[in-house]
């Protein structure tokens, strides 16, 4: 019987066997049985359009860039601050009792990323960029090693012993609020810190 079948369909006859017994259960009632000839060109067809469909989805999924399947995103409903949250972050909590934005930690403990939202007094998005770096310097001990600011948007960073600091702001809601992405870290985290800021977006805000 087996020489009547190719050395293909010999090496599948366990597995095509299988699959063509639960996909067609009519051949168990079957008198005389079928030729088994037939058995085999159907099941191995079958495993054959199984296997194309799995190398697809295999090939779809390598065209992501590293790191897009991993990232999940956090929008704040308050203010609108939306951002991605890098793999390897988890949130310390749940969001902050104001509803302004919500802290991460990454599993080694080293890093925190802050998400938030907040009012700019008076509409004078500069000062109040101003005054957030003066409490960063005088209130948490950092000491700037960077700043830039516009009317729209501003970066900032700073380091007190090994660690580091790198906050980037948007005015948002007719420069009435901002948006911004706040990272502590150790380490190198050059690609991870420019990744979410570069993601930070103003989106829906309720308290606009």
């Amino acid at each position: 019987m087996f020489q009547r079948l190719s050395p293909c369909l010999i090496a599948l006859f366990p597995f095509c066997t299988a699959v063509k017994l639960l996909a067609f259960p009519h051949i168990l009632r079957q008198k005389p049985p079928i030729d088994i000839l037939i058995l085999h060109q159907k099941s191995c067809a079958l495993h054959s359009m199984t296997m194309h469909k799995l190398i697809l989805i295999f090939a779809f999924v390598l065209t992501f860039p590293a790191g897009a399947l991993a990232a999940d995103t956090y929008a704040n409903a308050r203010y609108g601050a939306t951002a991605i949250v890098p793999d390897g972050f988890d949130p310390m909590g749940p969001e902050q009792p104001n509803g302004d934005g919500m802290i991460f930690r990454s599993h080694s403990g080293g890093a925190l990323l802050t998400i938030y939202g907040a009012d700019v007094p008076g509409g004078n998005f500069e000062a109040f960029i101003n005054a957030q770096i003066a409490h960063e310097e005088s209130y948490n001990g950092w000491s700037m090693t960077g700043r830039t600011i516009t009317p729209d948007w501003a970066e900032y960073t700073g380091s007190i012993g090994g660690r580091f600091l790198s906050v980037r702001t948007l005015a948002s809601c007719g420069g009435r609020q901002a948006v911004s992405t706040k990272f502590e870290y150790n380490g190198n985290m050059g690609s991870t810190v420019s990744k979410v800021e570069a993601s930070l977006k103003a989106g829906p805000a309720t308290g606009c």
